[in-house]
């Protein structure tokens, strides 16, 4: 059994991998969101990487990344007015809450700014995987080009999608003209909701696998090894940890309304705290219970077994929650989304009883899913 080591390119540790795969080492590099000042995308991008480490793969992120506002005080003033301005030095404090956590937790390749760099840097990747999080979203197509959908020859290394969300019920026609050409290449294909599958299959493109998101696959003691209390608010007891996306909505108002003078609420939304990554998920942990829209305030509810209610997003951006139906439906807590508000409602599903056990039982036949899956696609055929 032969083994691989590398050294993380920022932090300087040395991680020392065995690939019993086969007795070959296969080398996968991870496309995905890691950069984004987003607290589900970073921490999804390390679940994956440690569930592959877990399982004796060798695996690095590929440092694929834009350069924007939040790289540089100096590219935040140069906006037209000056509430984009404040709202960029805003987005730019909150970056850098998160780039410890990238430093120290991820293990990234060589820092590539185009598609170009990416397809001439990896020639040593054996498998590319791309997802999860929404990297198949078209108005991220339309912002940031292709480069999540690989748009360039791989040769007889692989292209794997897992979880993949496309972050939308339909997918544009003309978007996913441009795009298809470029997912008929992969090997193989997984998506993260139902829609997803359907869209995809709507298209010409059948054999799509559904699969739940990186976060699922570990365990509540491997984001113990991460979490940290730093923030004084988070050792307050008694506390509703309040985490939403896309504030200004009628729904939200209302139950912060109905809950601030009943429990302290810690908010992590907006400009209100700049928590680090490792304080977000330590919040959750510690808390109460969980108010949230975003898919992964509800995957950590989850799997810290904390009750939570679900606000739907309302608006243009709506199609978003199909993931989370998705989601809630594995392990059938649908109701458990707040489509109409009013206060009975709110105290009866903060006082509904989960059973825990069987959250548990049905999240551990999703690792066994996605594991048959995962690591059987990235060993198939191998030498």
């Amino acid at each position: 059994m032969r083994k691989r080591s590398w050294v993380n390119e920022h932090s300087g540790r040395r991680i020392v991998n065995t690939i019993a795969s086969k007795g070959v080492n296969v080398k996968v590099g991870i496309m995905t969101f890691h950069w984004g000042t987003n607290y589900g995308g970073v921490l999804q991008a390390y679940a994956l990487q440690q569930f592959l480490i877990k399982h004796e793969i060798d695996a690095s992120i590929i440092n694929y990344k834009k350069i924007t506002h939040k790289n540089s005080i100096i590219r935040c003033f140069k906006a037209k007015s000056f509430n984009r301005i404040m709202k960029n030095i805003d987005e730019y404090k909150q970056e850098r809450k998160f780039i410890p956590f990238r430093k120290k937790y991820l293990n990234l390749t060589e820092a590539f700014f185009n598609i170009e760099d990416v397809k001439k840097g990896t020639k040593n990747i054996d498998v590319y995987i791309c997802g999860s999080d929404q990297i198949w979203n078209p108005y991220i197509a339309l912002s940031y080009g292709f480069p999540y959908f690989l748009p360039f020859e791989t040769g007889h290394r692989k292209k794997i999608s897992y979880a993949v969300s496309l972050g939308c019920e339909v997918y544009p026609k003309a978007i996913f003209k441009k795009v298809a050409p470029y997912i008929k290449q992969f090997d193989s294909i997984s998506v993260r909701e139902k829609t997803a599958v359907k869209n995809l299959q709507d298209n010409g493109i059948t054999d799509v696998a559904l699969m739940p998101d990186p976060v699922l696959l570990l365990d509540q003691e491997d984001f113990n090894k991460i979490a940290v209390a730093c923030h004084p608010d988070i050792n307050k007891k008694n506390y509703c940890f309040f985490y939403v996306l896309q504030e200004n909505q009628y729904t939200i108002k209302k139950i912060k309304e109905n809950l601030k003078d009943k429990i302290c609420l810690l908010e992590a939304s907006g400009n209100r705290q700049h928590l680090a990554v490792e304080e977000w998920v330590s919040a959750i942990a510690n808390s109460e219970f969980v108010i949230t829209n975003s898919f992964h305030g509800v995957v950590f509810s989850l799997l810290y077994h904390k009750n939570f209610i679900v606000i739907p997003i309302e608006g243009p951006l709506d199609g978003m929650n199909d993931r989370i139906h998705t989601l809630l439906s594995y392990f059938d807590l649908n109701d458990f989304v707040l489509n109409l508000y009013d206060n009975d409602s709110i105290d009866r599903l903060l006082n509904k009883r989960i059973d825990w056990v069987k959250v548990e039982m049905v999240r551990k036949s999703l690792v066994e899913k996605a594991t048959n899956y995962l690591i059987g696609k990235i060993n198939e055929n191998s030498i």
